[in-house]
């Protein structure tokens, strides 16, 4: 009993100097103030949990400068990388706080990546907010001036749902959410949430999910690590279940049976699991035809805001890249992506309180970007 009492003292001795030095080289972190723990609020983890996986942080003893320190006290008050032992850990998190000791360029590029996602994810604000449209970024009038089969906005045979949606007409409600790089899930949720949600609410400001506070306080650590460091994303029908009212319905629709009366019914669809191909990704193309070429690149989620029935059956869809926002692709070119296109049958009164909103028109996230994953992924 006595030894065992000596090395518990012993612990706690080493406990105390090892909070001791990294409190020494981690000065401006202030780790241990239990009223930063959590960041605002938005890291979504109790005090208590904090507190306790701060102790990791303690025994690990990774050392952080200045603005590093929040970034590594997200990593670990979230449970990023908690079951790894000691050491893996604490070199993975040493190699995103300071990428340049890595010993490849490769590794380099790869660590810097991860950390300016992980620094947009723990910004305080979340996304890039604004009420214009950035001048690198494509507008609706834009879009619709290169497509010009587009331009009879006076035809029975055209539904674009924020022009022609009766619930919607006379409102400000198209919303621009622009990514940089790749293929992504993320966006297209949060955009047609905000789109069935300004169908049924005629009093109360139309709002949009701010994704990055979202990643930050809804995501668990594995999440975050694949989201992180790895290659992978989700599944956007998943999440658009999240941002549903509880218990809502959707329905998949065949491509064949969509019908403008479809969309006056039950407003724009989420289409999950794209495929995108190598001509898909030119900037200066914005209408599709016929068959995809070139190889398949991934999955990707979109919004389909509208059609056209004459002279062939065209949709036209909602995307995220700068120059590409508005794009118009014929059945045949769709089918051949193989989507799953689901139309939400419950009406959408409010996004649920849970989760953080804004009142903007444009929104950006950046380096947040993560590409579709089929459902059937998730259990692999």
């Amino acid at each position: 009993r006595r030894d065992r009492a000596v090395r518990m003292q012993a612990f706690v001795l080493i406990l105390f100097v090892c909070w001791f030095t990294f409190s020494i080289r981690c000065q401006e972190c202030h780790v241990f103030d239990s009223s930063s723990i959590n960041e605002e609020n938005h890291w979504g983890v109790s005090q208590s949990v904090a507190e306790n996986r701060l102790l990791q942080m303690v025994y690990d003893n990774v050392a952080c400068t200045g603005g590093d320190c929040v970034l590594l006290k997200f990593l670990y008050v979230k449970g990023v990388l908690s079951s790894f032992p000691s050491k893996s850990r604490k070199e993975w998190f040493e190699n995103i706080m300071n990428p340049a000791q890595c010993e490849s360029d490769e590794i380099i590029k790869q660590f810097s990546e991860a950390k300016e996602r992980l620094k947009s994810i723990v910004a305080p604000d979340g996304d890039i907010t604004a009420n214009e449209i950035p001048e690198d970024v494509q507008t609706f009038d834009q879009a619709l001036h290169k497509l010009q089969d587009w331009q009879d906005l006076e035809s029975d045979e055209i539904h674009i749902f924020h022009l022609h949606d009766d619930k919607v007409q006379g409102r400000d409600v198209l919303v621009q959410r622009v990514q940089r790089s790749g293929l992504c899930y993320l966006h297209a949720p949060a955009v047609l949430s905000h789109y069935l949600v300004s169908r049924n609410n005629f009093t109360e400001p139309s709002t949009m999910i701010n994704i990055a506070l979202h990643v930050a306080g809804s995501f668990d650590g594995r999440a975050l690590s694949e989201h992180i460091f790895g290659d992978r994303g989700d599944s956007s029908i998943r999440l658009l279940n999240v941002f549903l009212t509880p218990a809502s319905n959707y329905q998949v629709w065949n491509i064949e049976d969509i019908e403008i009366r479809t969309f006056k019914l039950h407003g724009p669809a989420l289409i999950s699991g794209f495929e995108v191909f190598d001509d898909f990704m030119s900037d200066d193309k914005l209408h599709y035809e016929g068959l995809p070429r070139g190889k398949s690149l991934g999955f990707h989620a979109m919004v389909l805001i509208g059609m056209k029935t004459k002279p062939v059956r065209t949709f036209l869809i909602q995307n995220w890249w700068p120059r590409k926002q508005f794009i118009s692709i014929t059945e045949e070119y769709l089918i051949a992506t193989k989507p799953t296109i689901y139309f939400v049958t419950t009406p959408q009164t409010s996004i649920p309180a849970c989760f953080p909103t804004y009142s903007f028109r444009y929104a950006e996230s950046v380096l947040l970007d993560r590409p579709e994953r089929l459902l059937e992924e998730k259990h692999e």
